[in-house]
């Protein structure tokens, strides 16, 4: 619903959209949601091409596990019933993606299929490029000596699948899927995301005194070398990585916990309305955003990211994220510069400044 309540107000704010998405695709995407597969699709303007819809899966799976009636885990234990049929599930969609792909041949510019089996190995590789949509749905034929393999005008839907044995006759697999189709050539970003000004109309948003907040300052200078990259991953130091930065960096994140998850649900709700309205109201101003929101589990969900254009440094940046895990739920607001995340140790992290590091004493 929030999808179509935004679109509405981008077509509202400016032109009629360009394209649509496929609907047998759409529908695939609505499956796959509703089994607990996807989350959520995306759509940005960062690059020049326009705004561009698009979502990724990669999901590891137990071949023959949807036969099972249960299932024991490496430790011995008996897999929940609630995790067999998320596995049961993730196995059964890569029946329905290949249907999907068998049906969409008959609106596609190309497609091919390449399939490799053998006892205990198996690999299939498909992909579609597809017609454009009109908006009544109906497939588009492709103008005379159009160019479908260098446009991004052409919705274009891939997937592979893997299987091979693992150690103990114990067989792994893993599939991915990937779509992108061009929604509307004539929305790209013309300018940074104005991310002060949005970040003032966010503020409100978490004036509510139950929130629990803490604030994470990360500088770096111009002449600060960085981290080894393999030292800063062994170490947990930050998400994002800039070995030899070349302007000065600073970020800074605003973490908002709740035990609460109603309350956070709640803020979540209004820090994304607000946002969407923002961006309704500022289309060609550049971003990504997600359809739906939600809390990460024990990882950040990128919800919304906006500032500069595609190739552009040294503009301001502003981040949504969402998260939780066994203590709670997280809300982070993260405005930067030159420093294009936060930091990775967000939980106890109070500041870094030219990488030195100091944590708040108190535990949350």
């Amino acid at each position: 619903m929030k999808q179509f309540i935004f679109f509405i107000m981008l077509i509202t704010a400016q032109s009629v959209c360009y394209a649509q998405s496929h609907p047998k695709v759409d529908s695939l995407f609505h499956y796959l949601k509703e089994i607990g597969v996807v989350n959520a699709c995306e759509y940005n303007n960062f690059r020049q091409y326009g705004l561009l819809m698009s979502f990724g899966i990669s999901c590891d799976v137990v071949p023959g596990i949807d036969k099972m009636s249960s299932y024991e885990l490496a430790d011995g234990t008996k897999m929940s019933d609630e995790d067999l049929l998320k596995e049961k599930n993730k196995v059964l969609a890569i029946k329905r993606i290949r249907h999907t792909l068998a049906e969409l041949n008959a609106d596609a510019i190309e497609s091919h299929n390449y399939e490799f089996h053998e006892p205990c190995k198996d690999s299939i590789v498909a992909g579609v490029t597809l017609k454009m949509i009109s908006e009544d749905g109906i497939p588009i034929e492709m103008p005379e000596g159009a160019d479908f393999k260098r446009s991004n005008q052409y919705g274009k839907l891939f997937f592979k699948y893997d299987m091979k044995p693992c150690n103990d006759g114990i067989y792994a697999a893993q599939w991915a899927l990937s779509y992108r189709v061009l929604l509307d050539k004539n929305a790209n970003a013309t300018k940074p995301l104005n991310a002060e000004l949005l970040m003032k109309q966010l503020k409100p948003v978490f004036n509510n005194k139950k929130i629990e907040k803490r604030t994470i300052l990360v500088r770096y200078d111009e002449d600060f070398k960085g981290y080894d990259d393999k030292v800063a991953l062994k170490k947990g130091f930050d998400f994002f990585n800039m070995p030899n930065p070349t302007n000065d960096g600073e970020s800074n994140t605003l973490v908002c916990k709740f035990k609460d998850k109603t309350l956070a649900k709640s803020v979540l709700d209004n820090l994304m309305d607000s946002v969407r309205n923002y961006v309704a109201a500022n289309p060609h101003e550049a971003y990504s955003i997600l359809s739906d929101d939600y809390f990460g589990n024990n990882l950040l969900v990128n919800l919304f990211s906006g500032g500069a254009m595609m190739g552009r440094r040294g503009a301001n940046k502003l981040d949504v994220y969402a998260s939780k895990d066994p203590e709670g739920y997280y809300i982070l607001l993260n405005f930067s510069k030159n420093c294009w995340n936060v930091p990775k140790d967000w939980r106890t992290l109070k500041k870094r400044i030219h990488g030195k590091s100091e944590n708040y004493k108190e535990t949350w």
